[in-house]
């Protein structure tokens, strides 16, 4: 949504800060469960798989984020 809006044209503001911090919030929720419940180098492991999907994803939603070239 932020990526949206700065697409748009909006400047960063209180919106974008606000709904920066909700996808946060909502990543976290959604990743957090599997992180807490693992052990040891197991959450060094995970928290690295995640780091790295997480830029996977992002590098190939083009229309999104602009790949590899950032915000377009």
């Amino acid at each position: 949504a932020t990526v949206n809006l700065a697409e748009a044209g909006w400047t960063v503001g209180p919106v974008q800060i606000v709904l920066s911090a909700l996808a946060a919030a909502v990543f976290s929720a959604v990743v957090g469960p599997a992180v807490v419940r693992a052990r040891g180098t197991t959450v060094l492991m995970i928290t690295l798989a995640i780091g790295e999907l997480t830029g996977a994803v992002v590098n190939q939603l083009k229309s999104v984020t602009g790949g590899a070239d950032g915000l377009v």
